[in-house]
């Protein structure tokens, strides 16, 4: 998922949040409703982009956030995931 308007290489912080959240995998970074975060530089553009894989038995609606200093207010990005659903990256 990318996201636009960040400073160029300044570190922009991303939480998701949902069931099983700390379950998902953001890039690299593996983290009830819970939260799995990471940090990483926004490119030279502003833009600022992370892979996020949810855990196989995800199911319920996520949030991806993204913020950083330069911001006012956070980024997001929603997703509901359903059982009849096959994919579980974003």
């Amino acid at each position: 998922m990318s996201f636009v308007g960040f400073e160029p290489n300044e570190t922009v912080s991303f939480t998701l949040t949902g069931k099983n959240g700390a379950g998902a995998t953001l890039a690299v970074f593996r983290a009830a409703i819970s939260t799995a975060s990471l940090e990483k530089a926004a490119a030279a553009d502003g833009t600022a982009s992370v892979d996020v894989t949810l855990p196989t038995n995800a199911v319920g609606d996520y949030t991806l956030l993204a913020a950083s200093a330069s911001c006012s207010s956070w980024t997001a990005a929603s997703v509901a995931r359903r059982p009849s659903d096959l994919s579980t990256t974003m």
